[in-house]
């Protein structure tokens, strides 16, 4: 279905949306370590809304990887 996924990030540095990731469904996967694209949503989402709360870890994450 899709080619291409892009996922914002809240941060809790400065409380903005920051780019967590760009790029293909299958990375995507890889990236956040989930096996469906749904559950990346548990994993930026804080702990107050059902979700484990590492939007800071991943938004650094994919800025170490030197996209670009």
């Amino acid at each position: 279905l899709f080619t291409k996924v892009l996922v914002l990030a809240k941060s809790s540095k400065d409380n903005c949306g920051h780019l967590a990731f760009f790029g293909s469904p299958q990375d995507a996967l890889k990236h956040f370590e989930v096996n469906k694209l749904q559950n990346i949503m548990v994993k930026i989402n804080p702990d107050y809304e059902g979700g484990q709360g590492l939007a800071d870890y991943y938004i650094d994450r994919f800025n170490s990887k030197g996209r670009g």
